[in-house]
């Protein structure tokens, strides 16, 4: 019996405990319930969240290629009006915009049919004078020795301001003149003198011909071009062109391989200039101003860089000699 009873108490503890431990009613388990519920409901939230920004995300997307779509549409349109005038536009509208383009008459010797080829009067000839060895570097010291002035773009005279651009600084075709007393300006576009119709491909890097030279006298404009390289990599080269400036159109042009030099001297009827190159003959050369006809030509040592004029002297500088000329009257004896 005392067994039994010792059993019954000790069974108490233990069944109690096994019975409720904890909170009753079964309480434990919804809490577990509970947290799994809200676990799965963020869970839910942040699954749904990551959907709407997904949805967002596609939605934006849609809209920026319907965007595209739009602007590809519209573009080719657009292109059309803000392309630039080419050569196909009038000259009408080539005025209206200042730019005046000018077309190349040829790569041979030009002369309008209203100006006579067969004048070969300049009424001058030049004299060989002095010729002296030069530095080769010492250009600033001739120029300060002789009072003379080299002018190079931008420059001006008494009547126009000269300006020159391209696609670079080195290789311009377009020359811009301001009538000093006026204002007015005028772009004339030489990009059809740029290259000849002869030449070797594998030297087109080197033959652009560019403007070197320019100068206005009574409504004409006198303007040399030329490459920089060997006259067998492209023979048509290095030409002096007569525009009449009233309307543009070109009254000569002369043969090429004529004048390289970096600047020329207009006289009353001539216009003096160089052409040379390193393996080939180099010239002073008189050119008829009325018709572009090259009327003497004179060898000198290298080419010639400068040619200016000082009251009735012509100062040639080339690459390695410097050369006086007296300007001569002709008349019929002397001829």
């Amino acid at each position: 019996m005392k067994k039994i009873v010792i059993s019954f108490l000790l069974t108490i503890p233990i069944s109690l405990l096994l019975f409720g431990c904890g909170k009753p009613d079964g309480t434990a388990n919804t809490e577990v319930d509970n947290k799994e519920e809200i676990q799965i409901e963020e869970t839910k939230t942040e699954e749904t969240k990551i959907e709407e920004m997904q949805t967002e995300k596609t939605n934006a997307e849609e809209a920026d290629m319907e965007k595209d779509e739009i602007i590809l549409q519209e573009e080719p349109a657009k292109t059309k009006e803000e392309e630039p005038a080419t050569e196909n536009v009038s000259s009408t509208e080539q005025v209206e915009d200042n730019i005046i383009v000018i077309d190349n008459p040829g790569y041979e010797y030009y002369c309008n049919e209203s100006v006579s080829q067969s004048d070969s009067e300049t009424g001058i000839t030049l004299e060989k004078n002095t010729q002296e060895k030069n530095q080769i570097t010492d250009i600033e010291k001739w120029e300060a020795d002789n009072g003379l002035t080299i002018l190079q773009f931008p420059y001006s005279d008494d009547h126009y301001r000269y300006e020159t651009s391209g696609d670079n600084g080195y290789e311009t075709y377009l020359l811009t003149l301001t009538d000093l007393k006026t204002q007015k300006t005028v772009t004339l576009d030489f990009t059809k003198f740029q290259y000849g119709a002869e030449y070797r491909e594998e030297d087109l890097d080197f033959i652009k011909q560019r403007i070197t030279y320019a100068q206005v006298e009574n409504g004409i404009l006198y303007i040399s071009t030329s490459h920089n390289t060997y006259a067998e990599s492209s023979p048509q080269n290095a030409y002096i062109t007569a525009i009449d400036l009233s309307d543009y159109t070109i009254i000569w042009k002369t043969e090429p391989l004529t004048c390289n030099s970096y600047s020329f001297v207009l006289l009353d009827q001539a216009l003096v200039c160089g052409y040379g190159f390193t393996d080939e003959d180099d010239y002073v050369k008189v050119v008829n101003k009325k018709n572009g006809v090259v009327t003497e030509q004179i060898p000198i040592a290298s080419m010639a860089e400068y040619i200016i004029r000082k009251e009735n002297t012509i100062y040639v500088r080339t690459y390695n000699t410097n050369y006086t000329f007296l300007v001569k009257e002709l008349n019929v004896e002397t001829k």
